[in-house]
């Protein structure tokens, strides 16, 4: 429940800790505060839901309690889930729009809001805050700090990227270029404006319970955990959307090996499409509970 002004129990709660997770650690019925946004929570975590729809037929409710993570992770998962940040208020939250791009076996991930928005949302908070936001960097330290692991029993647990994947990390290729009067082979780096932003905890990802021990190692490495599934009915849903048919991974397949060892564009181009669904998974709404 939104409250239109800062009463003086969450002033005080304000000055007295920092994030979410503290917050959400206080007394049963008093009122929290995450960033921008102001609720009143009787006892338990901050939960929040997204609206799923699958090929524009309504899928169902996730419902998600975030009390496993640290301050920075959780405010950064409500921020995208409200559009309620620091610097502004957004008229849809952030992660409205956005698909779940792939579906590996034991875990499904969204790469959350598109570059061109979160490039713009970025600029106009620089501009009102009159400088760059720290929070990649608390993000980074919190995963670093991270006793949780994606393997813990139960699964069903939300985490954000917050780090790049080290073996997902293209070197850049070679190009021709005359210099002198000879030819030299040169490293060819895309335009900045052209790349992707770097993981900042703005894609995510949901453990579905069974998974490859090695896939849930590599997410440890990754993504920080800030909360998990426990609602019955929000975990079937998960479970539907990881059932879901997808584009076959063939990274076993020898001729594929032999053109991406060779540089071939087209095992490039075929290896962005595996793991990815064939309908479209889009999260129509989503907000605190």
């Amino acid at each position: 429940m939104f409250l239109l002004g800062m009463t003086a129990s969450a002033q005080k709660a304000r000055a007295d800790v920092e994030g979410a997770a503290e917050l959400v650690a206080q007394a049963e019925g008093e009122e929290r505060e995450v960033g921008a946004v102001q609720v009143t929570q009787r006892g338990g975590a901050l939960r929040v839901y997204l609206e799923v729809e699958v090929d524009g037929e309504s899928f169902g409710r996730v419902v998600v309690d975030l009390d496993c993570g640290g301050p920075a992770g959780v405010k950064k998962f409500v921020e995208l889930a409200t559009g309620e940040l620091a610097c502004m208020k957004l008229p849809n939250s952030l992660i409205t729009g956005s698909k779940f791009d792939f579906i590996t076996p034991g875990f499904i991930s969204s790469s959350g809001p598109t570059a061109t928005r979160l490039k713009a949302t970025a600029m106009k908070c620089s501009e009102l805050s009159g400088g760059e936001s720290q929070e990649r960097s608390k993000l980074e330290a919190e995963l670093k700090e991270q006793s949780r692991s994606h393997k813990d029993e139960g699964g069903f647990w939300l985490s954000l990227r917050v780090r790049e994947d080290a073996d997902k990390v293209e070197a850049p290729s070679g190009k021709l270029v005359s210099r002198n009067g000879k030819l030299e082979v040169v490293a060819d780096y895309p335009r900045a404006d052209l790349m992707p932003l770097p993981p900042s905890g703005t894609s995510f990802a949901f453990t579905l319970g069974e998974a490859d021990a090695k896939e849930l190692e590599k997410l440890d490495q990754t993504n920080l955990i800030v909360g998990r599934v426990k609602d019955p009915s929000s975990i079937e849903v998960l479970k539907s959307i990881g059932s879901l048919p997808v584009n076959r991974n063939n990274e076993d397949n020898i001729g594929f090996r032999l053109g991406k060892a060779a540089g071939d564009g087209r095992a490039k181009v075929a290896e962005r499409g595996f793991n990815r669904p064939f309908s479209t998974i889009r999260i129509t709404s989503s907000g605190l509970v």
